[in-house]
């Protein structure tokens, strides 16, 4: 499995003394959170089509909900949008969500940009 942390959004791997990659591994956890309480990224590009957040939806109720939704720590949304939606059009009131803390505004811009592309060039093979 690609582990998000071993690379930033530029390609460049950091060192494993590095204390941000250190500190996102120790405190990373997934927290059950209202979805009333998240707030969506206001400079997120990324819209999704009603049929996109229904095939989503599809397959939270198929799977689960087994990618959580990235936010801030005041609870704004910084990938999982259309998971949110899928959510709530499930029903749902809480979504698990994993907090990443220590962000510029600057890399979280770019981490947006980067999960955004990386969903879009993915296409299934089924």
């Amino acid at each position: 499995m690609y582990d998000i942390l071993d690379e930033d959004v530029r390609g460049h791997t950091p060192s494993p003394a590095t204390p941000a990659r250190a500190r996102a591994r120790e405190d990373m956890a997934i927290e059950w959170r209202e979805i009333s309480t998240l707030i969506p990224y206001a400079r997120n590009a990324r819209t999704h089509s009603p049929a996109q957040i229904a095939e989503i939806a599809g397959s939270i109720r198929e799977f689960g909900f087994v990618n959580p939704v990235l936010i801030d720590p005041d609870g704004g949304i910084i990938a999982g949008h259309g998971r949110v939606l899928a959510a709530r059009q499930l029903g749902m009131a809480e979504v698990p969500t994993i907090c990443l803390s220590g962000l510029s505004e600057t890399q979280r811009r770019a981490y947006v940009i980067a999960d955004n592309n990386a969903s879009q060039s993915w296409a299934p093979a089924l």
